[in-house]
């Protein structure tokens, strides 16, 4: 399915832009995407129009921008094409399908929710509540500077655990579904049974997301992805939360029908 996305520029402001984290971790990559920065609104001038070749006819929607740009490639693309083509619209913004960013204030209050929302699940809000207004700060300026050393110096601390525990108190996760009408399963689940032993993203699935997962002898239905990978469902859910969890802190997983292509 092609789906072709909408952009819409915020009614207060002249300028349409999007940031959006990808992925960040101590062994992981880095890198910073804005999705589109152009003037429209009024004051602006328009490009001139032109004559477009005639595409066929495609799925419409507005997409959710406040997510990851990452969670939407992997709950949209396709092995032969990319997912979306994008049309900028300059009025009748979908309040009730997006997030309303009117400023990068307001994109930095949305994240900076979103690190204290995965702390309190780590760390019972200890670590956030222990740095400084100016190591907030810091995390929000080396994320939006792209200066990946700026941003771990404080990240770092976040992902930090007692060894005896094990791990987090809570994985901070959210699953994504392109066949549910839910916009995401989020719950408390524990990186470790109450036995010690470690628990892995095969048992995350099982018990929130079990038609994710077939039998041995069934054909394989769903597909199931993270930062553009499909690992192992015996990775433990703390090292996928170390390794490959957002610059927000949460881990992504994303559930898609097995590709045909």
């Amino acid at each position: 399915m092609f789906v072709e996305d909408e952009l819409y520029c915020t009614a207060s402001g002249r300028r349409l832009m999007k940031a959006v984290y990808v992925a960040c971790g101590e062994r992981g990559s880095w890198r910073m995407t804005r999705m589109c920065s152009g003037t429209c609104g009024s004051g602006g001038s328009r490009p001139a129009s032109r004559s477009l070749p005639k595409r066929p006819p495609r799925e419409r929607r507005s997409p959710t921008m406040h997510y990851p740009i990452g969670v939407l490639f992997d709950l949209h693309a396709s092995n032969t094409a990319l997912p979306w083509s994008v049309s900028v619209h300059f009025k009748n913004f979908p309040e009730h399908d997006l997030l309303h960013c009117t400023s990068n204030s307001v994109i930095e209050a949305h994240f900076m929710s979103s690190i204290k929302e995965a702390d309190a699940l780590k760390h019972k809000s200890q670590v956030i509540n222990d740095m400084q207004k100016k190591d907030h700060k810091q995390l929000w300026m080396g994320l939006q500077n792209d200066k990946f050393d700026q941003f771990w110096a404080m990240n770092r601390k976040l992902m930090e655990y007692p060894t005896e525990e094990g791990g987090f108190r809570y994985i901070p996760f959210r699953i994504y579904q392109t066949t549910s009408d839910r916009p995401f399963i989020q719950k408390l689940f524990r990186p470790v049974s109450a036995e010690g032993h470690a628990l892995t993203l095969g048992d995350l699935l099982k018990e929130l997301c079990p038609a994710s997962i077939c039998a041995e002898d069934e054909p394989k239905r769903f597909q199931v992805m993270v930062h553009g990978i499909e690992p192992l469902l015996e990775t433990p859910v703390q090292w996928l939360s170390e390794h490959l969890s957002h610059p927000d802190n949460f881990l992504h997983i994303s559930v898609i029908p097995a590709p045909s292509d």
